[in-house]
This record gives structure tokens, sequence and C-alpha cells, in this order.
């Protein structure tokens, strides 16, 4: 799953990713998909935003 577009009328997308990953659990470990198919695609494009925080 990707996310094909992201759109917020408040702040940045980065934002809005950032806080959607720290409100979830899918992450990338070792370079594979751990969880929900959902939470992977938004951990994924915030890496790719530079938005990511660190994994817990």
């Amino acid at each position: 799953m990707t996310i094909a577009d992201l759109w917020s009328p408040a702040t940045s997308p980065a934002e809005v990713l950032r806080s959607a990953v720290l409100s979830s659990t899918g992450r990338m470990s070792g370079g594979k998909p751990v969880g929900d198919p959902m939470e992977v695609a938004l951990h994924v494009e915030a890496l790719r935003l530079h938005a990511a925080v660190d994994d817990q």
C-alpha cells in the first residue's frame, strides 16, 4: 500500500505524517513492513519526507 496524495489545510504534510506515525504502530524494520499496511504506508511516506520519528 502507498500514499497517493496527502492534503492538509492547516499544517504541512510532514507534520500530518509525523502525527500519524506517532499514533500508529506500523513500521519498516530491517527493510520489511511490520504491522498494519496503512500504518506502514504512512511510515514509509514519513521516511520519504524526512518526517519520521525514531523507532520506538
